[in-house]
């Protein structure tokens, strides 16, 4: 019986602390799913075919064909003068 006693109490504290482990674990797992969330749904600011990115580049028809960062997106500038944006789904 004295044998049984502190096992039986160690035992305990594992479980309790293997919970407390696993509870630690699901929040900091929520926290990182809550960010990649925002940024999968970010996208630039638009208006009148202007892209205005966080870096304080600003993304217009008039720019130079190719493709920019923005943000976590890709712009690019079409050579016809069209502007589009791709961002991470």
């Amino acid at each position: 019986m004295a044998l049984s006693d502190p096992v039986f109490l160690v035992a305990i504290a594992i479980i309790i602390t293997l919970a407390f482990i696993l509870a630690v674990l699901f929040i900091t797992g929520e926290v990182y799913i809550g960010w990649a969330n925002a940024i999968r749904t970010w996208y630039p600011p638009m208006s009148n075919n202007t892209i205005y990115c966080p870096n304080q580049t600003i993304i217009t028809p008039t720019n130079k064909t190719g493709l920019y960062q923005c943000g976590p997106c890709l712009a690019y500038v079409y050579p016809g003068g069209g502007v589009g944006i791709s961002c991470p789904k």
